[in-house]
């Protein structure tokens, strides 16, 4: 799948059935949906920071000590959060996700991206 801006790719990605995917799912508690959604139209930087404070919330409320990076460089590259020297990069996915609670059943897998509106 590409994703266009224009006539301009920004990414490549997969929709991956999340049935092929091991996973856990963990509803997000009211209160830290409360704090941090955004609305689907928001900006890209906007859904970013809501999606990478809901992952740092989560972890948080596990029992997890998470990192934020905060380093642009770092943030470039596709470090978003380090957790026990294993590095994420989150991504909001308003689609995504179990289809009995609204979503697609698929998760967007970004492969790479491209930012040609240098928006950060």
């Amino acid at each position: 799948m590409q994703t266009m801006q224009g006539m301009k790719t920004t990414s490549w990605a997969k929709l991956i059935p999340l049935s092929d995917i091991p996973h856990e799912s963990w509803p997000i508690p009211d209160d830290i949906y409360d704090k941090r959604c955004v609305p689907c139209n928001a900006g890209q930087s906007e859904k970013g920071r809501a999606a990478e404070g809901v992952v740092l919330d989560m972890l948080e409320l596990m029992g997890r000590k998470p990192l934020e990076i905060t380093d642009r460089d770092q943030q470039l590259s596709g470090i978003d959060i380090v957790v026990s020297d294993v590095s994420y990069q989150v991504k909001c996915d308003w689609n995504g996700g179990d289809k009995e609670l609204g979503g697609t059943g698929n998760l967007y897998i970004e492969l790479n991206e491209c930012n040609p509106q240098g928006k950060h």
